[in-house]
């Protein structure tokens, strides 16, 4: 079964790029294509692994990639222009990075900003100062999250890999384990908790066809807005929240996929 990705958070190649570029705080200007290319590609794998339908956008930039690298293997006097000046083959790229970087920032900022407002109930006509705005946020008192990303969610996917149990060649029935019941069983924990942590309750999935159900269950609750994903710095632990007004929405549609 295909996995569709339609989240906010959940983008696409560009972002997957730029997550890496500030993962190793490499230099915008002077990306080293062969290292870049290699850990871009073992994202691509593990969303191929996945069936999910965005894998196709992803290839293609894999394409674009291994153009930039070989073009970068060229003698340097092929790639001069007339005027003996020398083209950098990356330059493309990094302009197509920066530019939307700049609109990402750009919506990223306006995001925050209506959200800012919403939280905020005026006393009075003129609009409040920087400080008042400050004052009367009510996050300031808690921890802050900030949502993940796909890429964040499948580099603790990756590690946590590696405590899935081997796989068995005997010849049994293999349990059938869907990503609905994944999706009752997160939503029950849920019931009884908060949050949870993503590595810890991967790590009790157990073997690799049970964490792959997992993780396709977070991104659909996580699509029905039943879940936030969420960690407090980048890089840290990644926590998953409940979103009580959409548990029980979530809970019907599932329902009313299995009935159907």
């Amino acid at each position: 079964m295909t996995y569709r990705l339609n989240l906010d958070v959940f983008d696409g190649p560009f972002d997957l790029l730029l997550y890496l570029i500030k993962k190793n705080e490499i230099d915008i200007y002077d990306i080293p294509i062969a290292k870049i290319l290699g850990e871009f590609l073992q994202y691509v794998e593990m969303i191929k692994e996945l069936d999910l339908e965005v894998a196709g956008d992803f290839i293609l930039m894999t394409a674009t990639l291994m153009h930039i690298k070989s073009r970068m293997l060229l003698p340097k006097e092929s790639l001069a222009l007339e005027d003996g000046e020398e083209i950098d083959p990356r330059a493309d790229l990094v302009h197509r990075l920066l530019e939307y970087k700049r609109y990402q920032e750009v919506a990223t900022n306006l995001d925050h900003s209506e959200q800012r407002q919403r939280q905020i109930y005026w006393r009075h006509a003129s609009r409040p100062s920087e400080e008042e705005l400050e004052k009367h946020d009510p996050k300031d008192a808690q921890v802050q999250f900030q949502e993940v990303n796909l890429f964040d969610l499948l580099t603790a996917f990756k590690r946590v890999m590696k405590y899935a149990a081997p796989d068995t060649f005997r010849e049994i029935k293999r349990e059938e384990i869907t990503t609905s019941q994944k999706i009752n069983e997160i939503l029950d924990v849920l019931e009884e908790q908060e949050s949870l942590e993503f590595i810890e309750f991967m790590k009790s999935q157990g073997n690799k066809v049970a964490m792959v159900a997992a993780l396709l269950a977070l991104l659909e609750l996580a699509r029905l807005k039943a879940i936030r994903i969420v960690q407090e710095k980048l890089f840290e632990k990644i926590y998953i929240q409940r979103v009580d007004e959409f548990t029980a929405r979530a809970r019907d549609t599932i329902a009313g996929r299995e009935e159907a």
